[in-house]
């Protein structure tokens, strides 16, 4: 018995001595039994927690991940910090992480980097930079950025001006379904800009984009039937589509629908109507809308002639950089007016 005794004290020893010269081996064994969450595991409790409305628990949550490399979190902090959801609103943060995202070539968090350089949003204004993230962008088909790279090569922003590389990549985006691109490439076929002058495929780009609700295609067609461009004139079709697009507080198209009473096209001459339209307009934020408001108060035409509202109103638009606006201004400092132009509003 002593004997036994005796062993199973040196085998004891043995193992105490063995902990203390090896703790690291224990320590590996402890280690190994600690469950490790995974990256897609947070970004799936980040998404329930934002999906709660729990945005300060979500945006903890997305940043643990997004120190993980998670590209999706990435971008999700960016938005988090850009709208102050969760956090401090924070730009700079907001483009420091989509630009994390952007370099492991994420073509959203690109083009989000192109508008933040293009707007001057969190870093310093710089078109050539924008310009470089939005052909990153597009270079992966991502629709919003060929889009965006269309509106540089047509502004000539960062670039020289190519309207052909705008209407190729107008094109690209349009037939992925981009409203913004359908509506844009349809103004480039009827201005004839990158290509010659074709009223047929502008109507046609003009209407996939007006029939999916894009307020500006809608006005844009509405024109076309006014006019009568690439289909025969047709006043009531014209309203109808200028409605459409003023039922979403589109203001061009309100002024549109002013001018239509002003001018008779289509409906009786109705200067009251006229007025209302332009004043919805004005309030919209539509220069032309604004310009013709002043002119009916400068005027007094369905309104009491009103000179103070009438400067007011001109000195809005102006201040958006409309030239007619300033010519009217001009012209109150220097004339007597006694009586409106023949040619009545714009």
């Amino acid at each position: 018995m002593h004997t036994e005794v005796c062993a199973m004290t040196r085998i004891l020893n043995c193992l105490t001595l063995s902990l203390i010269l090896w703790p690291g081996a224990v320590l590996a064994e402890t280690q190994t039994t600690v469950p490790q969450i995974s990256v897609p595991d947070i970004e799936s409790q980040a998404t329930a927690l934002y999906q709660q409305q729990r945005y300060p628990e979500a945006f903890t949550k997305c940043k643990q991940a997004a120190e993980l490399g998670s590209v999706a979190c990435q971008k999700f902090l960016g938005a988090m910090y850009l709208s102050g959801q969760g956090t401090a609103q924070d730009p700079r943060q907001a483009f420091n992480w989509f630009s994390e995202a952007a370099k492991q070539g994420d073509a959203t968090a690109q083009d989000h980097i192109g508008s933040m350089c293009f707007k001057g949003l969190g870093t310093r204004r710089n078109l050539g930079q924008a310009l470089k993230w939005f052909t990153r962008a597009a270079d992966q088909g991502y629709a919003p950025a060929e889009t965006n790279l269309g509106n540089m090569y047509r502004n000539g922003w960062g670039t020289t001006r190519d309207y052909a590389l705008a209407l190729a990549w107008y094109a690209k985006a349009a037939m992925q379904g981009a409203v913004n691109a359908q509506d844009h490439l349809g103004m480039m076929y009827q201005r004839g800009f990158g290509a010659p002058q074709d009223y047929g495929q502008a109507l046609a780009w003009y209407e996939k984009a007006a029939t999916q609700g894009h307020p500006e295609a809608q006005c844009h067609l509405g024109l076309m039937y006014q006019k009568g461009w690439g289909v025969n004139q047709d006043y009531a079709q014209a309203r109808q589509w200028f409605a459409k697009a003023a039922q979403q507080g589109f203001g061009a198209a309100e002024d549109d629908i002013g001018l239509m009473y002003f001018k008779g096209l289509g409906t009786a001459q109705d200067y009251t109507q006229a007025l209302t339209w332009f004043h919805n307009g004005a309030v919209h934020g539509d220069a032309g809308a604004e310009v013709n408001l002043g002119y009916m108060y400068l005027y007094g035409q369905g309104v009491a002639l009103d000179y103070q509202q009438a400067r007011a109103w001109f000195q809005k638009a102006a201040s958006m950089g409309n030239n007619d606006a300033k010519s009217w201004l001009a012209r109150m400092e220097t004339l007597t007016i006694a009586a409106p132009p023949p040619h009545g509003a714009n």
